[in-house]
């Protein structure tokens, strides 16, 4: 009796990231920039990171306190805590990461440490050889969130009012593989339905969403653009409308005295928060002393 065993390979066709300083820039590679697209991609990265830096050392008021005071300790300290930039992902753990795990460990990038396991990467220090004053450190926004929560649900539920950022649209993955990508992207057909049914989940594309795509993709037709635009779109606003949501999530943690990226979990963040609770309302001049009258002890 003969067997056969099917063996599949994901590989990496693009890869997007959205920097926000005092503005927000969003960054697009593929295949189409080379086969190095994706060492191309963390160069550019470390770039991005060295401006990051930067801004986040102009608009810190301790920072700026100490350098008027020539504290040279403390300045040198708060220095090294902003020379590690967060990049952080959404369900990156588990799919984003190990697109980029052997990028990291070759040519100009190296891997400092990692927290999790090789199935689940919930961090990752990366530093590079051209770029000796500044780290960056991969994290999955998910580690701050309950389990089994969407990007779209986070962006829904974490977004300001009135910033609630369109959904990222759709994409028919199950329809790519090696041997047709280039004619797949390169064309400018609007697919029927079908064929955005999502094997994992076993589940259809809502009607609605696929009406949406059908009129997104019929005026970028009409543009004369192709599916590697189309795809472009869709990668762009996969990261933009993290921002809103990012941002505001943050600045809810910070109204404790906590800063959010300086931890890992929920569970971990939650632990300061409740404490930082607990002292709210704490005097330093008020009585605390608890007194149990009646009582055989004191």
């Amino acid at each position: 009796m003969k067997h056969t065993i099917d063996a599949s390979t994901l590989k990496a066709l693009s890869i997007a990231m959205t920097v926000k300083t005092e503005t927000t820039k969003t960054f697009y590679y593929d295949l189409r920039n080379g086969d190095d697209f994706i060492e191309q991609f963390l160069d550019e990265l470390f770039k991005q990171a060295l401006l990051v830096k930067k801004y986040n050392l102009q608009t810190c008021v301790l920072y700026n306190f100490l350098s008027e005071q020539k504290d040279v300790a403390a300045i040198a300290s708060i220095y090294k805590f902003f020379c590690n930039v967060k990049v952080l992902g959404y369900n990156s753990s588990k799919f984003d990461s190990h697109f980029l795990l052997r990028h990291l460990m070759t040519g100009n990038c190296s891997i400092k440490h990692t927290i999790g396991s090789a199935s689940a990467m919930k961090s990752i220090k990366v530093l590079h050889k051209n770029y000796d004053n500044v780290s960056i450190t991969f994290v999955d926004a998910m580690n701050y969130l309950g389990p089994g929560i969407p990007l779209k649900q986070f962006c829904k539920d974490f977004s300001p009012k009135g910033l609630q950022q369109e959904s990222k649209g759709v994409f028919p993955y199950d329809l790519l593989n090696a041997t047709n990508y280039k004619e797949v992207l390169g064309g400018n057909i609007i697919y029927p339905r079908e064929v955005f049914y999502n094997s994992l989940k076993k589940e259809p594309l809502p009607e609605e969403e696929y009406n949406e795509y059908v009129t997104e993709h019929t005026e970028m037709v009409s543009e004369g653009e192709c599916m590697w635009d189309y795809l472009q779109k869709y990668n762009e606003k996969d990261t933009q409308i993290m921002i809103p949501a990012l941002d505001n999530y943050i600045q809810m943690v910070r109204e404790f005295g906590i800063d959010l990226l300086q931890y890992i979990s929920l569970s971990s963040y939650a632990y300061s928060v409740k404490y930082a609770m607990c002292y709210q309302d704490f005097s330093i001049d008020g009585c605390y002393n608890v007194l149990m009258e009646d009582h055989e002890y004191h």
